[in-house]
């Protein structure tokens, strides 16, 4: 529903309306004449489709569905306008948008339009507001805002560093080496100006979870770093808040590292810090004027710019075939192969032995945790910088390949 004023704001004025810069926006008035009026207000005649038929099998709705369709997969902006109770269209319209990656937020103009037309949850509307009178209508701002994962005004030069899965030493060692100093406040700093990425999967594995994570925060919170979640650190979260998860794949040694921390009030800060963090975050980073994408199990082309269900299940996951290798492992689609997008992508999740760029993009995640490196690759240097593991510290049926 629609915002209360801000505390500088008059109150005979609208609360603003927050939209994401890349959405569907579905107005709904009754009469639709209000809608139309109220987006030729507020957004340009080429962004606004006004939908004339309620019904979702009409060829007005067809018509207007390719103009939709056509725009949100060009990545623009788009204003739905449409009129009475019809559910089947709304319902219609979020398909529309998650079936291009774009979030759905709804925006209803007087009472007669009702709430629940506009349902709210991770297959249907992203948000719904509501302006309930004519002055409301006539004071209220759009605020566009840019995606959580849109960077683009963050410029490098940018260390990112691949999946650290509890190996605290090495990525000090790693951060040294690349010349990072401690500001003895718990980051860590490089006298250049230089900022640290992490690819994700901090957590997991290793024997210095709880370190590597507070490090990690530390330096996002003091502006010296960047971070994509993992899936590991994803599951983690969700653990950490009472949800069921299964005990599997290293989380277990997260578990105890924060059972083992010296005091109960350090283990419910660290706990509510680590969820905080990780809700936080983007699900994945586009830096450097968009030159360079950092997505924890990399991103097509095609996905770059957009937040969806979909989305956060390729970066936190990577596409599989659902099988699995003679080890056990998913069998992973090598998206990578076919990639010949602009932007670079450097991604981790999955462990090889080596690494080094192909099709614009590089996998850091050289297996620290296996016996293997911990890698970072310089940008927009391109270098690739490693230090090796003090030891195994988990097996990895099969080696790293």
């Amino acid at each position: 529903m629609s915002e209360r004023p801000r505390p500088d704001q008059a109150p005979d004025q609208a609360p603003d309306v927050v939209i994401p810069a890349l959405a569907l926006v579905v107005i709904a008035s009754r009469p639709a004449e209000a809608a139309q009026a109220f987006a030729a207000r507020h957004f340009r005649p080429e962004e606004v489709v006004s939908i004339e038929s309620e019904r979702v099998a009409s060829e007005a709705f067809a018509a207007a569905r390719l103009n939709i369709a056509q725009r949100l997969s060009d990545g623009l902006l788009t204003v739905a306008t449409i009129g009475g109770e019809g559910a089947d269209l709304s319902a219609a319209l979020a398909r529309l948008a998650h079936h291009h990656d774009v979030a759905p937020v709804a925006l209803t103009l007087g009472r007669a339009i009702a709430a629940a037309r506009f349902p709210l949850g991770p297959r249907s509307y992203e948000a719904a507001h509501a302006l309930l009178t004519p002055h409301e209508w006539l004071t209220a701002r759009i605020i566009r805002q840019p995606l959580a994962c849109d960077l683009r005004g963050e410029s490098g030069p940018f260390d990112i560093i691949g999946d650290v899965h509890g190996c605290y030493s090495e990525l000090r060692d790693l951060l040294t080496l690349l010349g990072y100093v401690d500001d003895g406040a718990g980051g860590m700093r490089h006298p250049t100006g230089r900022r640290a990425v992490f690819v994700g999967d901090l957590v997991d594995r290793g024997p210095g979870v709880t370190q590597v994570a507070r490090q990690v925060m530390d330096m996002v919170a003091a502006g010296q770093a960047f971070c994509a979640p993992g899936n590991h650190d994803i599951k983690l979260m969700r653990a950490l808040e009472g949800r069921h998860v299964t005990i599997a794949h290293g989380l277990q040694e997260s578990l105890d590292q924060i059972a083992a921390l010296p005091s109960e009030a350090e283990r419910e800060r660290f706990t509510r810090d680590f969820v905080a963090f990780i809700r936080r975050i983007p699900p994945y980073l586009m830096l450097d004027g968009g030159a360079l994408v950092v997505a924890h199990a990399g991103l097509p082309e095609r996905y770059q710019g957009r937040i969806s269900e979909r989305v956060r299940v390729l970066v936190f996951y990577g596409e599989t075939t659902g099988g699995e290798d003679q080890y056990g492992h998913p069998e992973r689609i090598d998206w990578a192969a076919d990639y010949h997008g602009a932007a670079a992508v450097v991604y981790g999740h999955t462990p090889h032995r080596e690494t080094h760029w192909r099709n614009n993009t590089i996998n850091v995640d050289t297996g620290c945790v296996h016996g293997g490196r911990l890698t970072a690759v310089r940008w927009p240097e391109r270098a690739v910088v490693s230090v090796p593991a003090h030891r195994e510290y988990a097996h990895r049926a099969g080696g790293l390949h």
